[in-house]
């Protein structure tokens, strides 16, 4: 009898016997390591519920957060010094950590979709970083700004690299391009084009003479630094290269193949000097220690193998628990090895014995939230939704929601539609919805202030003057609470929220007779534009002064 397996990496379906219970193989799609387990042949629904953990959370307690990757780890790197650790996410984020304590230092959102390159720059004092939105970025480490935004590729960006000579960056896209980018004007200076399927990765020669690129089309290539012209091509793998990684000494390089093998080359003589094999899966990910004596090679069969170079031999094998690995890198001077995997986790092992040094983040489950006041991401254990807390940063009080920017468009389309039929209860509605999935949502902050004012001018045509103040007075006070503006957004928010002010001035002064709450709101719009209209209004006011119509009522501007 056949049963359905799902494979946990690319989410498809496939068949197998009801006698594999209990073995293992690779997924028929995308070739990720699946041992099928006795769950698969029981019925879910016969399977007791979890019993639910006590509730011993107090509303006010400070939320406990986990530090790391949502989802897995597709890349990472080692500082020149050994210090950091560099890291890159399906969550789009990198993470640096300190290798000796094992606290992120630094969290940056760098892509739209997933990173999948990351590489420090020869000083150390840059990195840089390739993802699934096909762009190229440059971060400074010091501040986590972005330095140069590099656009040209048409697909997912799996490898970059900086030039030991400098001047030069490099990266390798699915598009089949390799692109040079000219680090002082940020150009694109050669697209090279040789593989005849999607580029996998790169590596550079210490010395800065050339570098190699393996393909899908189950080739190595190698390029002459400077003059970006083809120079020699490997062939040997039977399947897709997918990792590459050269020997500091620029003799020998390693790669990692689909075919489940790696192999260690002679660059001088064009052909493999060792095949290493032993994986039962893709081996993902290759890495050669500093001193050239060991080699070090993971793959989707859940296992780390490292070799001895000299002999070809496997020394020792890591296993990890039910989770393949994505990415190695070997720190600098040392047979310290960085490990990610698909659970999230970053691991640093010594790589001889195959002992644990040091584990980075691992938070596979927990749920991200925003805090609302300063704006950090959180990792939350999934019992802390919807509970009161205050951030561990800002000591803010907030409720624990989702972060949901997919949810929140969907919110923010359902506001617009109720707003420009004139349903302003619906949209205030939806706007809410979608600032509480995602609290930095700025074009829903931008479109409450305007609902807020076309309510506002409907009441006042309709004799509701006092309700229109009220309504004027909101969209001020979510201006208000969306601050820090973006730079992107803090023009259009600043004209507006000066429209706000200076319509309920024109109205406290005109509809309602109220001078001195009408020149309180001249000068909150003064304090975003100073106009000739606010500063008409405000001189006939004070050119016509009169008893006060009540209190200025304006706390709320």
């Amino acid at each position: 009898m056949a049963i359905e397996v799902k494979c946990p990496g690319c989410g498809k379906t496939f068949r197998v016997a009801e006698s594999a219970a209990g073995k293992k193989g690779a997924c028929p799609h995308c070739g990720t390591f699946v041992v099928v387990a006795r769950a698969h042949f029981e019925n879910p629904s016969s399977r007791p519920a979890p019993a639910e953990a006590a509730d011993a959370w107090q509303p006010g307690a400070v939320f406990p957060v986990s530090e790391g990757h949502r989802g897995r780890v597709h890349v990472v790197a080692a500082s020149r010094g050994g210090r950091l650790a560099l890291s890159g996410g399906e969550d789009g984020t990198l993470r640096f950590w300190d290798t000796d304590t094992g606290r992120q230092e630094l969290e940056i959102d760098a892509h739209e979709g997933g990173v999948r390159a990351v590489a420090f720059d020869p000083g150390g004092n840059f990195v840089i970083s390739g993802g699934k939105d096909a762009r190229v970025r440059i971060w400074k480490i010091s501040s986590g700004k972005c330095v140069r935004d590099l656009e040209g590729h048409e697909d997912v960006v799996n490898a970059a690299a900086f030039c030991p000579r400098g001047g030069y960056c490099l990266s390798a896209s699915s598009d089949g391009t390799i692109r040079i980018w000219e680090l002082s004007s940020s150009k694109c200076r050669k697209v090279l084009k040789k593989h005849r399927s999607a580029v996998t990765s790169l590596c550079c020669d210490p010395e800065g003479e050339f570098f190699l690129s393996g393909g899908g089309d189950r080739l190595v290539r190698g390029w002459r630094m400077g003059k970006w012209k083809p120079a020699d091509k490997f062939k040997g793998h039977g399947g897709a290269v997918l990792d590459l990684s050269i020997g500091r000494g620029g003799a020998l390089f390693l790669s990692g193949s689909s075919d489940r093998t790696a192999a260690l080359w002679d660059i001088g003589k064009h052909r493999p000097v060792r095949v290493l094999s032993g994986h039962e899966a893709p081996v993902t990910s290759v890495a050669l220690a500093p001193d050239g004596s060991l080699a070090a090679t993971g793959g989707n069969d859940w296992t780390i193998k490292v070799w001895d170079v000299e002999s070809g031999r496997c020394r020792k094998v890591i296993e990890l628990d039910e989770h393949s690995v994505t990415s190695l890198a070997f720190e600098p001077d040392s047979h310290h090895l960085l490990a990610a995997d698909t659970g999230g986790r970053i691991a640093l092992y010594e790589a001889g014995s195959g002992q644990l040094i040091q584990a980075f983040g691992g938070v596979e489950g927990t749920v991200t939230v925003m805090c609302p006041a300063c704006r950090r991401r959180l990792a939350l254990a999934p019992g802390l939704i919807e509970r009161e807390g205050r951030c561990p940063y800002c000591e803010a009080e907030f409720r624990a929601v989702a972060y949901a920017p997919v949810s929140s468009r969907e919110a923010l389309e359902r506001a617009e539609a109720a707003a420009g039929g004139g349903d302003y209860q619906r949209a205030f509605t939806f706007y809410a919805e979608a600032l509480e999935h995602q609290c930095d949502n700025f074009e829903a902050y931008l479109g409450a202030i305007r609902c807020r004012y076309n309510h506002a001018e409907d009441l006042a045509e309709g004799g509701g003057c006092r309700e229109a103040i009220g309504e004027l007075k909101e969209g001020l006070e979510v201006f208000r609470r969306a601050q820090p503006w973006p730079a992107e957004h803090i023009s259009e928010a600043r004209k507006l929220a000066h429209e706000t002010a200076f319509l309920a001035a024109r109205i406290s002064r005109y509809k309602l007779s109220e001078a001195r709450m009408a020149r309180e709101f001249c000068r909150v719009a003064q304090k975003f534009y100073t106009t000739p209209e606010v500063e008409d209004l405000l001189a006939h006011l004070d050119d016509h002064k009169s008893p006060e119509n009540g209190p200025a009522g304006t706390s709320g501007a």
